[in-house]
């Protein structure tokens, strides 16, 4: 951050945040990144939507719902969840046995997508806190 720069972006301006900074020049957790964004645009961290998603997938998940409402931006991310849409599907699965996990337990994440009659299998980690298996 070498020039300090800041914007003020117009009230209502989301950021999209794809995680695409993991293993290039250095590795900066999401809240450190999240920090910056809201200090140098002025977009509060609510107004900050997560993206999850592999460049093998046709399908990302998201971890806000934005909709427009008599004109006005909505935003809803009390649950930071990542959802996908209704023709996908997760499963986190065990590394070492290749079944699913219980809820709660962290495994690596399968993602099934229906349109596309294909499954792929990231090598990121993730956690299913509740039901539909959409979300995790």
């Amino acid at each position: 951050m070498e020039n300090n720069l800041r914007f003020r972006l117009p009230p209502g301006s989301c950021v999209m945040e794809t995680g695409g900074y993991k293993n290039y020049s250095r590795i900066m957790p999401k809240d450190e990144l999240h920090a910056l964004i809201t200090e140098r645009l002025g977009i509060p961290r609510s107004h900050i939507v997560c993206e999850y998603g592999m460049s093998e997938l046709s399908s990302q998940a998201y971890d806000t719902e934005i909709s427009t409402q008599n004109s006005k931006l909505k935003i809803q991310n009390s649950e930071r969840r990542f959802r996908f849409p209704p023709w996908a599907r997760v499963q986190i699965i065990s590394p070492e046995t290749n079944r699913e996990v219980a809820d709660g337990e962290t495994g690596l994440i399968r993602v099934f997508e229906f349109g596309e009659c294909v499954f792929r299998h990231g090598d990121s980690n993730g956690r299913f806190g509740h039901s539909p298996r959409q979300q995790f």
